[in-house]
């Protein structure tokens, strides 16, 4: 079993933000996170997942979006030589589709409500992290997040402190979701994640 380990964002948070705030001017933009959710080892790319009214209500209509107009789809990938972060949207194959549903309405993985960006990590953990190790690996790029933008947060401490409430959520949820399982296996899935819930390096 091959195991993806994420980078960390924080190195790119400043210029993300600066990016982030630039495109909330033209486009209703009410949370924005910063993470190398959907990457995998070799590329080189940290991704801004957007949230807004146009998330709320979408209708698959990407071409009159406004958050699409702004920034557009992957076109790039394969010629990315650094790693950076991209402001484009992910197309979301039928294979995503079917893990995150509800959402699969939405074309693109990167345009999420915060309350379905949490329930995505919470549903593929649950699905596809089947030994330890596999939920070790994911626990940290849970870990890795960072919220460049959130209602009512106006400096960098509001930030962190609404990070750390969502991943705690998440976690939250993936025990919520834990219940249908067998004690024996349930006790220890509960053990590895309070023990990364609890942890101060697990946030910051």
């Amino acid at each position: 079993m091959t195991l993806y380990f994420p980078v960390s964002s924080t190195p790119f948070f400043v210029r993300a933000r600066k990016e982030v705030e630039r495109i909330a001017k033209v486009v209703p933009i009410t949370i924005a996170i910063l993470d190398n959710w959907n990457s995998q080892e070799g590329q080189r790319t940290i991704r801004v997942i957007y949230g807004g009214l146009f998330t709320q209500v979408c209708e698959s209509q990407c071409e009159v979006c406004p958050l699409f107009q702004a920034v557009g789809e992957d076109l790039y990938q394969k010629d990315i030589q650094e790693l950076d972060f991209i402001t484009s949207l992910c197309r979301a194959t039928s294979a995503h589709h079917e893990l995150f549903t509800p959402w699969a309405t939405q074309r693109f993985l990167n345009c999420k409500t915060s309350v379905q960006y949490e329930d995505a990590y919470a549903r593929y953990v649950l699905v596809a992290c089947l030994s330890f190790g596999k939920l070790s690996a994911e626990l940290l790029w849970i870990k890795e997040f960072r919220l460049l933008l959130y209602p009512g947060c106006d400096n960098e401490e509001d930030l962190l402190r609404e990070e750390q409430l969502m991943k705690e959520r998440i976690v939250e949820k993936i025990l919520q979701g834990t219940q249908s399982r067998g004690e024996e296996e349930r006790r220890e899935w509960v053990s590895v994640l309070w023990r990364f819930l609890r942890s101060p390096s697990f946030f910051f």
